[in-house]
């Protein structure tokens, strides 16, 4: 039953996840604003979608010594999302 703000209060009539697409990434690969910056930017520059992603993935190695073993799920999670991008672009 939504309240009186108009937020849904049962978590049950919530989707969290929208049609059922789970993604384990910070950033949408495929959002217009990234196309576009994509599609904008010099021929000699570089373009990361997956830039957050990507801090995370440093974090997690400077966090454990870079011990790779320890940050597996943060490289999955950006290879996933530059997955996502190269299906978009």
């Amino acid at each position: 039953m939504a309240g009186d703000d108009g937020v849904e209060r049962d978590p049950s009539k919530v989707d969290f996840v929208k049609n059922g697409d789970i993604k384990l990434f910070p950033d949408d690969p495929t959002s217009e604003k990234k196309l576009m910056r994509f599609r904008n930017k010099g021929h000699s520059e570089f373009y990361d979608p997956c830039s957050e992603a990507a801090k995370m993935s440093m974090k997690c190695l400077e966090r454990n010594n870079y011990d790779r073993k320890k940050c597996k799920d943060y490289f999955q999670a950006y290879r996933d999302c530059t997955a996502e991008w190269r299906k978009k672009v």
